[in-house]
């Protein structure tokens, strides 16, 4: 892969990433601190409601035929994985459920295991290389959802005692 294409790349993500990240510390958390933990908790899963996503590297065209298979398997078992965990948590958080925490913990682990797992197929490049059509959700979609994950994960560290006490 030429290293133009990778500079390419971690520059977009690079400046996605910052840009959601002023977004959120400006609008988002303001507004977030106004609701209850189980608001907040719901509202923050349902960027993941896109995660089926990954599944579009199977179509042929969207990914060049260079695209790892490996990374495209991966992505049409996981992304699917990630949206139902995210919209089952979405449904505990409605519902004050004890389930809850558990589904946003298995929701994370899940994540950090589909992170892993398409790093590690192919190299580092793998998820990059041939991904043609598919270029916005490496410099748009994830860098968004990487976000929302450290953004999970701190509010449930945040609020967990007050989650599992007020937990039905």
């Amino acid at each position: 892969m030429p290293t133009l294409d990778v500079l390419v790349f971690l520059f977009q993500f690079s400046a996605c990433t910052l840009a959601v990240v002023c977004l959120v510390h400006w609008y988002l958390l303001p507004a977030l601190n106004t609701l209850d933990c189980w608001k907040q908790m719901e509202l923050l899963l349902l960027p993941f409601l896109i995660r089926f996503v990954g599944t579009s590297t199977l179509v042929e065209g969207v990914v060049a035929p260079e695209y790892s298979t490996a990374c495209a398997q991966i992505a049409s078992v996981l992304d699917p994985l990630n949206f139902c965990l995210a919209l089952a948590a979405i449904f505990a958080f409605r519902a004050h459920s004890r389930w809850a925490v558990p589904l946003v913990i298995l929701f994370l682990l899940e994540v950090l295991v589909f992170s892993v797992l398409l790093l590690w197929v192919d190299g580092p490049e793998a998820p990059i290389r041939g991904l043609q059509a598919h270029w916005y959700v490496g410099t748009i979609v994830v860098p968004i959802l990487v976000v929302f994950q450290f953004l999970v994960l701190f509010r449930l560290i945040q609020h967990h005692k007050e989650l599992r006490a007020t937990a039905s």
